[in-house]
């Protein structure tokens, strides 16, 4: 074998061991991905240098059907690398930290998604049309061609029926057209059993574009041939459409310019707030056709509102509400993944310390990232300041504990961390913001996703069914965390208030750290007794401001609103409210 054939090689087989140490992402961590993600475009730039020649004859000669094939899938191969690096760069915590990218992080985000996905099935389908000059390296060395032949077949045919199995098991198509923008990250899984299932997958592509390519080389240039080449251009053009509109469609309007903060996370736009709301207490202008909720009836939850983002006014709204909460009390909030937008120790380190010996409560993540577990849970908590003003307690570090769900239409059943009955105050502090799955988050999803276990977590993402924690009906996820959070309130009896902090509104959650730029102002704080309430004023807000849209198409591109409409009907709370600016 000569020198480039032998170079050529050994760049391909550290490509492909790269692939697979790429995709097992939550075996190796964060920094070891970044960085064996930058060696492999090292390895892909190497891979294009040493095949130049394939570029220079891209308008040469005549195109068979086969070569079109090819063409296709090392272009759109091309593309996911591309989509990776850029994506790569820009998300960057470790190695391309020091270029300090800023903006642009939702649609790095979905690209490395994309990127990954239909780059890992490219790649393969890439090795599989190459797949001939393995075989025949292997089989000059064996008398029995024909034998051979059949058993490599039979062989490929059945890693294949494998890896449609795979294929379909790990949601490969949900996170290929992006109906999903969470990837569930299983940590407690073998990694042989990891390594495997993807070995397979790649089986499957190879056997497919293997099989695929000696099948048009056989319809050769006749009419059969060009039917053949017109079947594989149309489908890999309905692929690359359709993850286009996928990258498009599921994201709402880009964020839009920054804007100067101080020191509380505040954006200093106290006039924008004031202006959403109207002269006349307790009702405000909607500028988008929201109905409001607002009304001036003493029978209706009162929610107070303050436009003061300070750890003072943070204070003053929670004493408008008179609360008298006694003996353990926890402070449930999310702790948030590095990077998001999570409620900063000074905005909330004066209310927290305000109680007697308070603990700051949270459970595990189900999807991953750097909350999936206790330990790095904990360690997240110290980061982000949260044990230097409290006691920290994950939950669900020894299980789950089952609340009863009354007149649920999903759940009968909701499994919090095994904790939660230790305390008996809970103060809900949420971060209001859009959510790339629930459309919006406050104290409704705080009360249900934030105190249910990692295991509850999927059964309420399931809508109950403990199927597919991110392809199921959405319908049913909504309504199931009206449900969860209704048990957390009737286990209670009393014993919990509500306080939503409405700044930072990225259209993404705490729970990605590589949120969206906000591109609306800041509107304050709000608390009440009834989380239904709070959170249907937080959206009317949202619907008021002028500057909400993007928040908005959030909210109703998932149908978000569903949540407080099943909340309601259920008795978790109202949708009406009276609200009451102590601002004065």
């Amino acid at each position: 074998m000569k020198t480039k054939a032998k170079i050529k090689w050994t760049l391909d087989v550290l490509m492909t061991i790269a692939l697979f140490f790429l995709m097992g992402y939550q075996f190796w961590g964060e920094a070891a991905h970044e960085w064996i993600g930058a060696g492999m475009f090292v390895l892909f730039i190497a891979h294009q240098i040493c095949n130049l020649n394939w570029y220079k004859n891209l308008f040469r000669g005549r195109y068979t059907s086969v070569r079109i094939l090819q063409c296709m899938i090392n272009i759109l191969t091309l593309a996911a690398m591309l989509a990776l690096m850029y994506s790569g760069i820009t998300m960057s915590r470790h190695v391309f930290v020091f270029l300090a990218v800023r903006g642009g992080m939702a649609l790095a985000r979905r690209l490395h998604i994309l990127g990954s996905y239909w780059g890992y099935l490219l790649m393969s389908l890439h090795l599989g049309l190459h797949w001939g000059m393995v075989l025949n390296m292997v089989v000059k060395r064996h008398t029995s061609q024909h034998n051979y032949q059949a058993a490599g077949f039979i062989t490929g045919l059945l890693i294949a029926v494998y890896g449609v199995y795979v294929f379909v098991k790990r949601n490969f198509l949900t996170y290929m057209f992006l109906r999903s923008e969470f990837v569930f990250l299983d940590y407690e899984e073998p990694k042989i059993k990891f390594f495997l299932d993807y070995l397979a997958l790649m089986g499957l592509c190879i056997f497919i574009a293997h099989y695929l390519a000696k099948l048009v080389r056989k319809a050769g240039n006749g009419r059969k041939g060009k039917f053949m080449r017109k079947i594989a251009v149309c489908l890999l053009a309905a692929a690359f459409m359709l993850t286009v509109s996928g990258c498009g469609g599921s994201s709402d309007s880009p964020a839009g310019q920054e804007t100067e903060q101080d020191g509380t996370g505040q954006n200093g736009n106290d006039a924008a707030a004031q202006e959403t709301l109207a002269a006349d207490e307790g009702t405000f202008s909607d500028q988008n056709g929201q109905k409001e909720h607002t009304v001036q009836d003493s029978d209706v939850p009162v929610v107070y509102m303050t436009t003061d983002l300070s750890a003072e006014g943070l204070m003053a709204v929670y004493e408008a509400l008179e609360a008298s909460p006694s003996g353990n009390i926890a402070i449930k909030l999310s702790t948030g993944e590095p990077g998001s937008n999570y409620l900063r120790t000074d905005l909330i380190g004066t209310l927290v310390q305000s109680f007697d010996n308070p603990t700051i409560v949270e459970c595990n993540t189900a999807y991953g990232g750097s909350r999936a577990n206790t330990a790095m849970h904990y360690q997240v908590a110290e980061e982000h300041g949260y044990t230097a003003i409290a006691d920290v307690d994950i939950m669900d570090e020894y299980g789950s504990m089952t609340l009863a769900v009354e007149g649920g239409d999903n759940l009968t059943e909701n499994y919090v961390g095994a904790g939660f009955a230790n305390y008996d105050y809970y103060v809900i502090l949420s971060h209001f913001k859009g959510h790339a799955m629930a459309g919006f988050g406050g104290a409704v999803k705080n009360i249900s996703i934030g105190i249910a276990s990692a295991d509850g977590k999927a059964h309420i993402h399931s809508g109950g069914t403990d199927g597919n924690l991110w392809g199921g009906d959405q319908d049913a996820f909504l309504e199931s965390m009206a449900e969860a959070g209704k048990s957390v309130v009737d286990y209670l009896d009393g014993n919990i208030l509500y306080i939503n902090v409405m700044n930072r509104l990225s259209v993404d959650c705490d729970c990605d750290g590589n949120p969206a730029e906000p591109d609306m102002h800041d509107i304050g704080i709000l608390a009440s007794f009834d989380p239904v309430a709070l959170d249907q004023a937080c959206v009317d807000l949202v619907y008021a401001a002028e500057d909400g849209q993007s928040l908005i198409d959030r909210i109703e591109s998932r149908n978000g609103l569903h949540t407080l409409e099943q909340a309601e009907k259920i008795g978790l709370g109202s949708r009406e409210y009276q609200l009451v600016n102590i601002d004065g």
